[in-house]
């Protein structure tokens, strides 16, 4: 297909032995061009990934929309968000805590394939540091509970329990801070777990 100029090949970029990131266009709607490139199960690109040592390659269907191309090419990671100056070009990334480091990659090489393949400049942020910068509460936070006193809730941070998963999930340290007795420790879980069923 891609001899016959069915398929186009809109960019590659590669970290030789490693992964590589490779844009496919097709500009007739029939044909699928990514799947054209995988084969059936997978056959085509196993032979090439077996050619070069096993090395990792993401197949992206090219899109006109740099947010749509931008969300493609960072997989396997799945932004929450996402925030375009398209000309710098430059692009913003929050993902949750957890898929971050998913979507930087090993040596930060994810990102910068994604960058090099799309030619935007990225830059990936956690969905918590995201929401510290901007004054959003999570509503996971905290200090969105009534009860906790401001005395309560400063003693907490300084000790990094700073949301109600950390309070209910950390009995045994919270129970060794000053102020934080057992029946004093249930009143507060109790009106998380209140505060939970609420949300």
């Amino acid at each position: 297909e891609i001899e016959d100029e069915i398929i186009e090949v809109k960019a590659v970029k590669r970290t030789p032995g490693d992964r590589s990131k490779i844009v496919v266009y097709s500009s007739d709607r029939r044909i699928d061009a990514v799947g054209a490139c995988v084969g059936m199960k997978g056959n085509r690109i196993q032979s090439i990934v077996r050619e070069l040592n096993g090395e990792k390659i993401d197949i992206i269907n090219f899109s006109e929309q740099p947010e749509i191309l931008l969300a493609r090419s960072i997989a396997p990671a799945k932004p929450l968000n996402l925030l375009l100056d398209e000309e710098k070009p430059y692009a913003v990334m929050v993902f949750d805590d957890e898929e971050l480091s998913v979507a930087i990659g090993r040596n930060g090489q994810n990102i910068q394939l994604a960058s090099d393949v799309t030619e935007f400049t990225i830059d990936a942020i956690s969905k918590s540091e995201y929401n510290k910068q901007h004054g959003i509460k999570d509503e996971n936070d905290l200090s969105n509970i009534k009860g906790f006193t401001k005395n309560q809730l400063t003693i907490l941070n300084k000790n990094d329990v700073l949301t109600c998963d950390e309070f209910l999930e950390n009995k045994e340290k919270i129970l060794e801070l000053k102020g934080f007795g057992e029946k004093t420790y249930d009143k507060l879980s109790s009106k998380i777990e209140n505060y939970k069923v609420d949300a």
